[in-house]
């Protein structure tokens, strides 16, 4: 993973940005694993 960000942006920031992508990317997926698991564990509405 690239990761691009301004020059001179601190750690802090950096460490906020990649957070951000993550939880992004996490509720993204959310639903279809919630999918998956709920026929998994056979207790779908």
């Amino acid at each position: 993973m690239d990761l691009y960000i301004r020059p001179g942006s601190s750690r802090e920031k950096r460490e906020e940005v990649i957070e951000e992508f993550y939880r992004k990317e996490l509720k993204n997926q959310i639903p279809s694993l919630i999918d998956k698991w709920e026929q998994k564990m056979e207790i779908k509405d």
